[in-house]
């Protein structure tokens, strides 16, 4: 409107749709809710592109205290009881699976500056677990969309190698997608710390696999999945003997016998290919950690802990992104 010749302009600000929350757990902002209707069960989000992500339910203060009362509801393993869920970096028990607090000093989540690449800000992480109750995982191991296989060997040994070339090569967390393999460390970790700019997403953070966020997830799967002893879970995940696709390895060996390796909604973390995350190992010459087990061996498991040096990458090598929201 112009009132005795000036220009008078009105600014309104359109408040934005509040964010869906699902069984306590907030859906993050252009995601949608598609599977999963409790915690226990594993809630699945995806964004506009289809990757899916799980949360992982923290159920406790930094300070050991429960948040509040979460009791067991679907009967899986303890009906009625409490969920005791704790960030933290763990090791279990190679017999009953019950875990304890990692107190190791030759392997931290640390910058070491041995040339592995840390996780980007793991203060934030932890304070953002706490605020929120948790953080998501990507649902399947890393998959690549729009890559070509050019290549085996890093005969150049370079830390940022990946032998996939392609102009649009995209990360993605897909049922059925080729596994990205053949991949250092590095190149995962900074594929990873990219994801959310790349693909827009608002309100959270993308980063590798940390070992808080490995941990406690085997912590929450043994707590509301179907498999009390899944961090001994072996690591021979194929009747062919051979990488699967994502979500569809099937367990040779242990509890899950003949069954996919999945447990409340996260699947891959037994076998198929080893991940790497963003924790050190005390060496000058192999840093680079990674978990779980993968299709060929069997005396490698979920809860397994071994390493590489920063060039190393093959066939049982992957990795798999973390989104968390972002602190205020």
């Amino acid at each position: 409107m112009r009132q005795n010749g000036f220009r008078i302009c009105l600014f309104i600000n359109v408040p934005e749709e509040p964010l869906e929350v699902v069984d306590g757990v907030t859906v993050p902002r252009d995601f949608t809710h598609v599977e999963g209707d409790t915690k226990e069960e594993g809630i699945v989000v995806a964004d506009s592109l289809g990757n899916e992500y799980v949360w992982v339910p923290v159920t406790k203060e930094e300070e050991g205290n429960p948040t509040e009362p979460y009791i067991s509801t679907n009967g899986k393993l303890r009906e009625g009881s409490d969920i005791e869920i704790q960030l933290g970096r763990y090791i279990f028990n190679t017999s009953t699976g019950v875990p304890s607090i990692f107190t190791g000093t030759d392997y931290q989540e640390d910058d070491s500056g041995r040339g592995n690449v840390p996780a980007m800000y793991i203060d934030e992480f932890k304070e953002s677990v706490y605020s929120n109750g948790g953080y998501y995982i990507a649902r399947y191991e890393a998959g690549i969309e729009d890559g070509n296989l050019t290549s085996i060997s890093n005969s150049a040994s370079n830390p940022d190698w990946t032998g996939y070339t392609g102009e649009n090569m995209k990360l993605i967390s897909k049922s059925g997608a080729t596994v990205w393999n053949f991949i250092t460390q590095n190149k995962a970790a900074y594929l990873c710390e990219e994801l959310a700019d790349v693909n827009g997403y608002s309100g959270v953070t993308s980063d590798l696999m940390n070992s808080y966020a490995w941990d406690t997830a085997i912590v929450y799967m043994q707590e509301c999945g179907t498999d009390s002893n899944y961090s001994n879970q072996s690591g021979i995940s194929t009747v062919e003997i051979k990488v699967s696709k994502t979500g569809e390895a099937i367990l040779a060996a242990g509890n899950g016998e003949g069954k996919n390796d999945v447990q409340c909604n996260i699947y891959d973390m037994a076998g198929n290919c080893l991940e790497w995350t963003t924790e050190t190992y005390d060496s000058q010459e192999s840093p680079c950690v990674h978990r779980g087990g993968f299709f060929n061996n069997g005396e490698l498991y979920v809860n397994s802990r071994g390493s590489f040096n920063t060039s190393y990458g093959n066939q049982i090598l992957s990795y798999r992104p973390l989104l968390y929201f972002s602190p205020n």
